[in-house]
């Protein structure tokens, strides 16, 4: 049993990483990816279906030999009720998607906010309010949502959150090939927490939320 933790796998923020010595502790997560608990980093673990603080002298023990982490550069802890479930979290808001994710929550059921409507795909749930969020899930009664997103100007709704730079050049210039004699640019803003802003490259693909801008130009080859 002493030897349970040896080369644990550990996935920060999307990153797969091993930590080879015995006994980890919040402080080694950290450090793995370059973050520091004397810098205000939080490390916030998000597997078992729900999300809790780690403090940099808590001791890390895998979940079927892994654990999930996100880490909050000069975070605050915050906190979120999703059903009957109160998460920590690090950031000022959490989005739509990752409180899907986290809880193991399907397409099939839609979260709403107590006291408000159903969150759209990608929206952020404001958790710097003076009381505790309350996210619920329910079964998806009124069919797919969309996410309201600006393109070149023009209002559009995304069938899906997850686009990709192909999909943002064919609602920009929906009569020009994707290939061919033209190459494109693709930028955005108001995009998600992690990725407010910035630019995509051919086959990459952002995650969208409710209000993200994109500005997509296409420049003759000479």
């Amino acid at each position: 049993m002493e030897d349970a933790n040896v080369n644990l796998r550990i996935t920060v923020d999307g990153q797969v990483l091993e930590l080879s010595q015995a006994g980890p502790i919040g402080r080694d997560v950290l450090a793995a990816v370059g973050a520091d608990p004397d810098e205000r980093d939080v490390l916030i673990r998000i597997d078992g279906g729900w999300a809790r603080l780690v403090a940099p002298s808590d001791p890390v023990v895998g979940l079927d030999g892994e654990a999930h982490f996100r880490v909050h550069r000069n975070g605050t802890l915050r906190h979120v009720r999703v059903d009957d479930s109160v998460w920590e979290w690090g950031a000022p808001g959490i989005q739509e998607h990752d409180i899907r994710a986290i809880a193991g929550i399907p397409e099939e059921r839609q979260l709403f906010q107590a006291g408000g409507s159903a969150l759209r795909p990608g929206e952020v749930v404001d958790l710097t309010v003076d009381w505790v969020p309350k996210i619920e899930s329910r079964p998806d009664m009124a069919g797919s949502l969309t996410v309201p997103v600006v393109v070149n100007g023009r209002r559009q709704s995304l069938a899906t959150a997850d686009v990709s730079f192909e999909d943002l050049i064919g609602l920009a210039y929906p009569n020009v090939p994707a290939v061919g004699q033209s190459m494109f640019t693709v930028t955005y803003r108001h995009g998600p927490l992690d990725r407010p802003e910035g630019s995509l490259a051919p086959s990459q693909r952002l995650r969208a939320v409710n209000g993200v801008v994109f500005n997509v130009t296409a420049t003759n080859k000479s």
